[in-house]
């Protein structure tokens, strides 16, 4: 392997978002891989199924004229493809599960390679899929409740003018670096993550309002042939090989858009690493230092 990247570090917001690009693209080939092996098949099952969804939600809003009563909220909404909508949406936080599970795999496993090649304990070896998915499917599961529980807790929170919901969104934006690099429960992942946080809440919230704007123009540019078609116009009324074409166009873009959310999965372990080193390594200085001083048991907690 190339150069590893030391990813325990400090880092200001503007580091840490280039340093995921130099990390995904220092990682190349191994990381292409298992993405495209482990991850991709997933997200294009639930891209399909995400698509065809839209379709049908378009087409039956543009048949609303023949209902009884289009004014009718609850009617309106009825009519709605439910199955498709909810199958898409399970299938997409699948796909999460396994994308997210896949990345903090790879990167537990490059840490390590980064400890002992820096330390002359062994030369780092290339990260192959067969690594990855021999843990893979032991975390999958776990991974699929936590992020259904987490989104719960999340939308509740929204509920109430969004503010707590971006509060408590940001707080545990780290959940699932704990998770995959402390080993921790859900409720553990949960508090260390807004441990970490705690005075350092508006950097967060910033780096991830910067990372989602990268994001948004990536997402931006590769939509554009859906809109070049026609967006919501080509959908409606499309029939035979029409239909197909923009379903699959549909579902193109969607793989596209929910595979770029590889940023933020890698996004969340930069950073979590940077305030660990911010918030811990420094204490650890003033602990060292304080050997050969007066007694302090907390030194040892």
């Amino acid at each position: 392997m190339k150069d590893l990247l030391n990813l325990r570090k400090d880092r200001e917001v503007g580091v840490a978002l280039s340093d995921i690009f130099s990390f995904i693209g220092q990682s190349g080939k191994p990381f292409g891989k298992i993405l495209l092996y482990l991850v991709a098949p997933f997200y294009l099952l639930s891209s399909l199924a995400s698509g065809w969804g839209q379709y049908q939600i378009v087409n039956s809003v543009g048949d609303i004229s023949t209902m009884i009563d289009p004014d009718d909220i609850f009617e309106i909404y009825a009519s709605l493809p439910w199955f498709s909508i909810g199958l898409g949406m399970l299938l997409q936080v699948l796909a999460s599960a396994v994308m997210t599970s896949c990345i903090f795999l790879f990167i537990r496993t490059y840490e390590k390679n980064f400890h002992n090649e820096a330390n002359g304990l062994e030369k780092a070896k290339e990260i192959t899929v067969k690594d990855i998915s021999s843990e893979l499917w032991g975390h999958v599961a776990w991974v699929f409740g936590f992020t259904l529980i987490w989104l719960m807790m999340l939308f509740i929170a929204s509920m109430f003018f969004f503010i707590p919901g971006i509060f408590l969104g940001t707080a545990t934006s780290l959940l699932f670096a704990v998770y995959f690099i402390e080993q921790k429960g859900f409720s553990e992942s949960m508090s260390r993550s807004m441990e970490l946080v705690r005075n350092n809440w508006w950097r967060t919230f910033g780096f991830w309002v910067l990372l989602f704007a990268v994001f948004w123009v990536f997402n931006l540019i590769i939509s554009l042939p859906i809109t070049i078609m026609g967006g919501e116009e080509a959908l409606l009324g499309a029939t035979g090989i029409t239909a197909i074409i923009v379903v699959i166009i549909q579902t193109i873009t969607i793989f596209i858009s929910s595979m770029l959310y590889v940023v933020f999965t890698v996004g969340s372990a930069i950073w979590y690493y940077s305030l660990v080193e911010k918030k811990e390594a420094v204490s650890l200085e003033h602990k060292i230092g304080s050997i050969g001083g007066k007694y302090n048991e907390d030194m040892f907690r």
